[in-house]
């Protein structure tokens, strides 16, 4: 009598996935998910970041030209009075806009002159502003600039200086250091405003930004 005994087939062997398959595929399908998910978090953070950075842009470009669109300064001084400063009037002119004194006595926590440069202040004889721009803020640094000169007015030649004096400004030029900050991202600007070359004003001209 003959005894037949049955064999598996090779194809009856691969029928089904191994553990080890299962776990491979398993790895490879959370790798490849892991990676799809970082690459559109990085997309969207990146987009995120672009939109704040263009809102800050716009927010130095308003500024920019809303002190161009300004004279350079007012037809006579004094500009304002001193009354008006303290109540927030608005700038007629760039000079009041981005230094209108020099007289730590009218100091705020918004707009000061600084005298001396201490660390993380901005240099001595600048006029410091905050402004709230669109929902971003935006600091202005803003330093006399001599006929000619290359280095701005130091703190010794303008200090006493405002704009409810009947002084005309220091200087014929001032150099404007914009930095616009939200979120934790800044974008910095500078611009040049200066009189035209033939004013009203005795010792300094009147004129729009350059």
């Amino acid at each position: 009598m003959s005894v037949t005994t049955g064999r598996r087939s090779p194809r009856g062997r691969r029928a089904g996935f191994s553990l080890f398959e299962v776990v491979v595929a398993a790895a490879l399908l959370l790798l490849t998910i892991s990676v799809v998910t970082a690459a559109v978090v990085n997309a969207s953070a990146a987009g995120s970041r672009l939109g704040r950075t263009m809102a800050l842009d716009r927010a130095l470009a308003r500024e920019v030209q809303r002190l161009r669109a300004l004279p350079y300064c007012a037809p006579a001084y004094p500009a304002l009075d001193e009354e008006q400063y303290a109540a927030g009037g608005q700038a007629g002119d760039a000079v009041v806009a981005v230094f209108p004194h020099a007289v730590t006595a009218r100091n705020a926590e918004s707009a000061w002159f600084v005298t001396a440069q201490t660390a993380g202040d901005a240099p001595a004889g600048s006029f410091v502003t905050i402004r709230e721009v669109d929902g971003v803020t935006v600091t202005t640094v803003a330093r006399f600039v001599g006929c000619g000169a290359v280095e701005p007015l130091g703190a010794d030649a303008v200090v006493g200086w405002a704009a409810w004096c009947a002084a005309p400004p220091p200087a014929g030029a001032v150099d404007v250091h914009l930095r616009a900050t939200r979120e934790g991202i800044a974008r910095e600007c500078r611009v040049r405003l200066a009189s035209l070359p033939a004013g009203r004003v005795p010792g300094g001209a009147e004129g729009g930004g350059t």
